[in-house]
Formats: C-alpha cells, structure tokens, sequence
C-alpha cells in the first residue's frame, strides 16, 4: 500500500493577490504547487510547479524539505524551511522575485529545532 501524506499549505500575499504554495510531500515526487484567489477563501490552481534551486543550480529535492514559511521582504520574497540531510535538519533560506523559482542562500547554522 502507497503512504498518503496529506497536503500542506502555507499562505502569501503579493503582487496583488493571495497565492497559496501548496506543497504535497511523498517519498517518490514531492511538488510545491501554486493556487491563486483574490480573497483569501476561494483559490483557483494554476499549472505552476514552484521549484527551489541550490547554489549550483540543482534543484532541491522537496522530499527532504518540511515546514515552510514565507514573507514578503521589500521587493523579494523569503522562504525558510527545514532541509533533512543524513538525519540532521538544517535551517535553510531561499529567495524569489515571483514565488515560483526560489534561489536558496544556504543553511543558518547553529540552529537547533524542538520537538
């Protein structure tokens, strides 16, 4: 039987509309998901695949990925979220101009997380 993850979304507002990164974990294909409503109740998908690319270029694999947040900063958009890697989570930080294509900075070390 294949494991079900239940979706998980976390809420943006920007470029004049509220966009929800919906983002489905799975072992095999994890995706972020962007769906977009002008009131905040009633959201409409689109076909974009957010995507976060690491300081060579790759893409990062969102099946290694958990808890997202996201705020507006100036003109930009910051994203931290845990990256697990060799059973340590680490505190990592993207920015994007468009909330699709998210560049990451790196890791905040020193960080540790509860619970």
């Amino acid at each position: 039987m294949e494991e079900i993850n239940t979706p998980k979304g976390f809420l943006v507002v920007g470029q004049g509309k509220k966009v929800l990164l919906f983002y489905s974990p799975n072992k095999k294909k994890s995706k972020m998901q962007i769906d977009e409503s002008i009131d905040g109740f009633k959201f409409s998908k689109t076909n974009i695949q957010a995507e976060i690319m690491d300081a060579k270029g790759k893409k990062v694999d969102l099946a290694k990925t958990a808890d997202f947040r996201a705020a507006k900063l100036g003109k930009n958009y910051v994203l931290t979220f845990l990256t697990m890697q060799k059973n340590t989570n680490f505190l990592s930080i993207a920015i994007s101009k468009n909330l699709s294509k998210w560049y990451t900075l790196g890791k905040v070390n020193n960080i540790n997380t509860c619970g």
